[in-house]
């Protein structure tokens, strides 16, 4: 990304303030938590407002001896500081070294930095890592309108590549994206692919509205119930957030999402798929018939190009007919997708068309994929998804053009 001229003495140096930040925080950690809860607050954009709003929610509930609730905050107006969220408020924890610093939140080494840090100081049993920003599918997360030290305009975001190795090395009960388009198999399986400890993911396959996740929502029961599972507390973040949207006309939905399922999950995917595409000619119909019907009402961006994956599969199967050789490669995929997402919530409108919680990039043509400038090259092309199979189905259903 763009900031990396920081190499030579600069990382050096970097690295031996972290390392040296990291060695005092642990020597003062003189408890364990049951969780900590990490949250990556990127609001260095035109979500500024959002964000605070998002940190007062936080703070109607904050911290407590088995809770810790700790933030990276990085406003329009002011650097980037590490908080601990306190009840009624926030206080900035010395010794990170990036507060005071007008920090890239789309660097990889900020988030790397942060995660770091808050394992060494606020040691727990469990942990969530909640990233806040701007979402924009398999092409990263989290922009950053001020990525340069003298706060100069510019924009930088993080790939998930960044991401994967920012985490590495640390193992996160639950991976929650409070941000817009991460639940499709392109994004799930780059974390699985890579081997980035996570036992599940939150993620929602559409937009998310600007004010984002309901944070007193999610830490009043965590703090009510620390003994809560992953599993447990993943179901109240979805609980959450749509209680939070009922009946406010939002088309909102969120997925909580099962990683160890997931490898076994897109295996399947590319054996029906690959076993589409070698019968493209005679299957083709019944693919693009399934597409139509999965094109749910989320176009914006470009996302017109993601389909609903499990609403793709089922009229696909059923226009193929009863008889077709190709049942059980679409039964062990929907068994997998029931293990893969063991809880999702919709509002009305994605309710009524059956939406299944997961997405997939699945573009009309090769035309409509090749003239946009946002879905070929390094974006799509680079994701494990696209390189292990899913392309090579794409361009037999495009024609091989």
């Amino acid at each position: 990304m763009r900031r990396v001229v920081l190499v030579g003495v600069g990382l050096l140096i970097g690295l031996v303030m972290v390392t040296a930040a990291m060695s005092g925080a642990m020597a003062k950690s003189s408890s364990r938590a049951t969780w900590t809860v990490m949250v990556y607050l990127d609001g260095d954009n035109n979500l500024d407002p959002y964000a605070h709003e998002d940190l007062a929610e936080m703070a109607a509930v904050g911290s407590t001896a088995s809770v810790n609730v700790v933030v990276l905050f990085d406003e329009v107006d002011g650097p980037a500081q590490f908080l601990k969220v306190t009840a009624g408020g926030s206080q900035v924890v010395s010794g990170f070294p990036l507060n005071g610093v007008e920090a890239d939140m789309g660097d990889g080494n900020t988030l790397a930095a942060f995660v770091d840090f808050a394992f060494a100081k606020f040691p727990a049993n469990h942990v969530l890592l909640d990233l806040w920003d701007h979402g924009d599918d398999f092409r990263g997360f989290a922009w950053d309108d001020h990525p340069n030290a003298d706060n100069s305009p510019g924009s930088d975001c993080l790939t998930h590549t960044e991401i994967s190795n920012a985490l590495s090395g640390h193992h996160f009960d639950l991976l929650a994206f409070d941000g817009c388009v991460m639940s499709n198999l392109e994004v799930t399986y780059e974390y699985a692919a890579r081997g980035i400890s996570v036992d599940y993911m939150v993620a929602s396959e559409i937009y998310i509205p600007g004010q984002g996740f309901a944070y007193d929502g999610i830490l009043a029961p965590l703090v009510a119930d620390p003994a809560m599972s992953a599993l447990d507390l993943g179901r109240a973040i979805v609980d959450s957030y749509m209680d939070f949207y009922s009946g406010g006309g939002f088309q909102v939905g969120l997925s909580l999402v099962k990683m160890s399922e997931v490898p076994g999950l897109v295996s399947s995917v590319f054996g029906l798929a690959s076993a589409l595409g070698v019968d493209m000619p005679a299957v083709r119909e019944c693919v693009g018939t399934g597409r139509g019907e999965a094109h749910l009402g989320w176009s914006m961006t470009g996302w017109e190009a993601f389909v609903d994956f499990p609403t793709w599969l089922a009229p696909t199967e059923a226009c193929l007919g009863s008889g077709s050789p190709l049942a059980p490669l679409f039964d062990a995929v929907s068994s997998r997708l029931a293990s893969a997402l063991p809880y999702v919530r919709n509002a009305h409108g994605l309710e009524v068309k059956g939406a299944g919680g997961i997405g997939a990039f699945f573009p009309g043509s090769a035309g409509s994929f090749e003239n946009n400038v946002f879905w070929h090259g390094t974006y799509f092309l680079a994701t494990q998804f696209a390189i292990q199979g899913w392309y090579a189905f794409l361009d037999s259903y495009w024609g091989g053009k």
